[in-house]
């Protein structure tokens, strides 16, 4: 089982992109005041073209931080590209003999967070990276990933007044998900998820609406949204809504069909507010109420 508290080690890996020494630094001294003890991958820094160091590097990287006793979190220091180029080389077995550790990201460390479902069967943390604390997300949004982090996995409630309800109802099942691009990238492979019963977050960036639109068929085309309990869509950020169907229509196309419980505009990922969502965790989701909570008996029919 894995917990966590303030005070805990938190190790700072790059699986994904190059990241910026300075950011992180000033990511550092937030978790520092924060009361975590921080300490550095070898291979945090490196470069290698678009990827933060060769695969092999990034992959040992991973594997050491998660395999050493004491070590309580791995935190991304940024997303990007790649990270998908290292699951093959990471010892997936041995891992899951060890003591289990907490994995915070998103983005592109959406290929991490599946890996360790399908591999590991331990919880992850979705939510922002080490680059971005002070930064980037909102005062209100690393207050609520700092309390997350700290208390891991006694994460209670979202409550999220600004989604928009496309089918209402109400779902239990193991949250899943991040940006569909990588989920979509993870078809045919052996980090292909388990969507059957599983509330699917799903949200991106940078993509075109008739980019969003064929990922989300493909996924469908696949089998893979069939069983799905429920849906939790956040924002396509940087879709060109100038576009002839809105990412609405999309989303509402693509997913209404299931006759699931189903929201968008979820506040997670790449939007300012983006809030800490318990990933392989039993929740209850609420369409109508536009609530998620972790836990599941707050359904009295449930």
């Amino acid at each position: 089982m894995i917990v966590v508290k303030r005070h805990s080690i938190v190790e700072i890996i790059s699986p994904s992109s190059p990241v910026d020494r300075d950011e992180v630094a000033a990511g550092i001294d937030i978790l520092e005041r924060a009361g975590f003890r921080v300490r550095l991958g070898k291979h945090v820094f490196d470069r290698h073209g678009h990827s933060a160091g060769k695969d092999r590097d990034r992959a040992a990287d991973f594997e050491n931080a998660y395999l050493r006793s004491d070590t309580d979190i791995l935190w991304c220091a940024r997303g990007g590209s790649s990270s998908c180029k290292i699951l093959p080389l990471i010892n997936w077995n041995k891992l899951a003999q060890s003591r289990p550790k907490v994995l915070i990201g998103y983005s592109d460390v959406t290929s991490l967070h599946l890996a360790c479902q399908t591999h590991l069967g331990y919880p992850t943390l979705h939510g922002p990276m080490i680059f971005e604390l002070g930064t980037r997300i909102s005062e209100f949004a690393q207050t609520l990933l700092l309390n997350a982090a700290s208390e891991f996995p006694n994460v209670q409630c979202i409550n999220a007044p600004e989604c928009h309800t496309r089918v209402g109802g109400r779902a239990v099942g193991i949250t899943v998900g991040g940006c569909l691009t990588l989920i979509r990238a993870s078809i045919g492979t052996k980090f292909q998820p388990d969507l059957a019963g599983k509330l699917l977050l799903l949200e991106d960036i940078d993509s075109k609406p008739w980019q969003i639109e064929r990922d989300l068929w493909q996924l469908d085309q696949a089998g893979m949204m069939d069983g799905v309990a429920g849906f939790i869509v956040g924002e396509a950020t940087g879709a060109d809504e100038t576009n002839p169907r809105t990412m609405a229509d999309i989303w509402d196309e693509a997913l209404s069909k299931y006759k699931k419980p189903f929201v968008t505009g979820f506040p997670f990922g790449h939007v300012a507010n983006n809030m800490p969502v318990a990933l392989g965790i039993t929740a209850a989701f609420d369409a109508d109420a536009k609530t998620l909570f972790f836990n599941y008996s707050v359904f009295g029919d449930n």
